[in-house]
């Protein structure tokens, strides 16, 4: 198979699924930037350096901060003196932050079950086979790296 075919499908998938995660969580009070910091802080289950978040998130040190100010103030993460480095400061998901990315979640849950219902059952096997596959798929290539 020609590998351009393959990247002009995948370079048509990014946009889709962003613009569908975008659509899923449109009520939302925080920008794309703000909920990818929550997700980073909530999966990872430990206070992260803002520099690994930096480096997660590929923007500048101007621009998380005022992110990690909005957040703060908005009562979602919490900063703290880091106690192996004293230049640097962790930060902490709230129980606010928790409720807020598991409401989100659920969310985004609840509207793709009910978008999945406009789809017929052969439809909703189809998608299922192709995600699954795809999921499998880019795993492995990832483990090539």
């Amino acid at each position: 198979m020609e590998k351009s075919l393959i990247m002009h499908e995948y370079l048509q998938l990014l946009p889709n699924v962003f613009q569908d995660f975008q659509s899923l969580s449109a009520n939302m009070p925080l920008s794309h930037l703000q909920l990818v910091v929550i997700d980073m802080l909530s999966s990872s289950g430990i206070p992260l350096p803002v520099k690994t978040l930096r480096d997660h998130v590929q923007t500048s040190r101007q621009q998380l901060n005022a992110v990690l100010n909005t957040l703060q103030t908005s009562g979602y993460i919490s900063r703290t003196p880091n106690p192996d480095d004293g230049r640097s400061v962790l930060i902490t998901l709230t129980p606010a932050g928790q409720d807020l990315n598991q409401a989100r979640w659920e969310t985004v849950a609840s509207r793709t079950k009910q978008r999945l219902t406009h789809l017929s059952d052969e439809q909703q096997l189809e998608l299922y086979y192709c995600l699954h596959k795809l999921n499998g798929i880019l795993k492995e290539m990832s483990a090539t790296d």
